[in-house]
C-alpha cells in the first residue's frame, strides 16, 4: 500500500516539475475576458459669464 501510494505520488510530481516542460502552462483554459460597455452620456456645463462675475465678486467680500 505505501509503495503503490509512494509510486503515484512519486509520478505526479515527476510530471508536474518535469524539467523538460517546467516552464510551460499546463493551463490550456483560454480565459476570456467580458468587457462591460456602459455608455456614458456627459454633458458641459457652461456658466454665463454674468453669474462668473457675481460669483467672483461674493469670493472678494468674503475674503475681506
Amino acid at each position: 500500500m505505501t509503495i503503490l501510494c509512494f509510486i503515484i505520488i512519486n509520478n505526479f510530481y515527476k510530471q508536474k516539475y518535469n524539467p523538460d516542460n517546467i516552464f510551460k502552462n499546463r493551463n490550456k483554459e483560454e480565459i476570456v475576458e467580458e468587457v462591460a460597455t456602459d455608455n456614458v452620456a456627459m454633458t458641459e456645463y457652461k456658466e454665463s459669464v454674468f453669474k462668473k462675475f457675481i460669483n467672483k465678486i461674493k469670493q472678494i467680500l468674503k475674503k475681506s
